[in-house]
């Protein structure tokens, strides 16, 4: 996703754009180790220019992510693949979840990329 939001940032027309990384964690403990996790990535993709921003919150996604990121020109979400019996009821969480929201692209990571080595 880091790589994809970088990719569109160097297009002519979303030059300047502003990239930002935002990660959730549910207690004030968690909150450096989260940080520093996502700038180590950063530093390993070479983004320079990303913010970072992790929210500390034990609310329910939906409300963190309407909250945070309604205002966003595009969003990029991570997303697991659902068994096939599940396939339905994943379709409407999305639904439901990105009613109202700016233009997204969910994401599926293999986990196979290392961006640190």
């Amino acid at each position: 996703m880091v790589i994809l939001a970088h990719l569109l940032s160097l297009n002519q027309e979303w030059a300047g754009s502003v990239i930002r990384i935002l990660r959730v964690v549910p207690r004030q403990a968690d909150e450096a180790a989260a940080a520093q996790e996502l700038k180590a990535l950063m530093d390993a993709a070479r983004m320079s220019r990303a913010k970072i921003q992790t929210i500390v919150s034990d609310e329910p996604f939906p409300d963190i992510l309407h909250k945070h990121s309604a205002g966003a020109t595009v969003i990029f979400l991570g997303f697991g693949i659902p068994e096939d019996k599940d396939a339905a009821l994943f379709q409407q969480w999305f639904s439901s979840l990105l009613k109202g929201m700016p233009t997204t692209l969910l994401i599926h990571s293999t986990g196979e990329a290392d961006l640190t080595s």
